[in-house]
């Protein structure tokens, strides 16, 4: 069955309900395909995908008012599929750069600077202060969508610099050369 025809069918027995990144998830199905193992395992009987991932905890059953059952995917499973949509998580040979997020969010809009700060941390960004994050990764285009679709876009900037000071911490934290 090809990897579409999976995601298909995955996308219908889930019920992707109540988060904007649901939404992502199904924008970026093309991630998804490129780690077939976490979403819907290769080869193995139809039973078992779905079991896995409630065996992970990445989606649970939940029953609506009207008493129908469904699936519905878990913030651990969303985690794990941001991860994946941003393509995170693969190594590839550094290219000696360095990408520096820098964001400075109001006070009134404190819960999405923390949001922003717990997305930084689970994608593997380095914090060099409290709104200075660093990464040897490329910075997706899913990420800029993210920014933008919780309206953080104006307040976060990117650097791309081949050179930081004091950089034995950040190089040792990422296991570079």
């Amino acid at each position: 069955m090809k990897n579409g025809k999976r995601f298909e069918k995955f996308k219908n027995k889930i019920s992707f309900a109540g988060n904007e990144m649901n939404l992502f998830l199904l924008q970026w199905k093309e991630a998804m395909d490129s780690v077939p193992g976490i979403i819907y395992p290769i080869k193995m009987p139809k039973d078992w995908k779905f079991y896995r991932l409630v065996k992970r905890k990445y989606i649970i059953k939940v029953k609506d008012k009207d008493g129908r059952h469904f699936w519905k995917l878990t913030t651990k499973g969303m985690s794990i599929a941001d991860l994946i949509a941003f393509g995170l998580g693969k190594k590839s040979k550094w290219d000696k750069r360095w990408r520096i997020l820098i964001f400075d969010v109001e006070e009134d809009r404190k819960k999405y600077r923390d949001f922003l700060r717990r997305k930084l941390k689970e994608l593997n960004f380095y914090q060099l202060q409290k709104s200075v994050w660093i990464t040897p990764h490329p910075i997706p285009e899913a990420f800029a969508w993210f920014l933008n679709n919780y309206k953080l876009a104006d307040s976060v900037h990117f650097i791309v610099a081949e050179e930081v000071s004091n950089n034995k911490k950040i190089k040792e934290y990422f296991e570079l050369d």
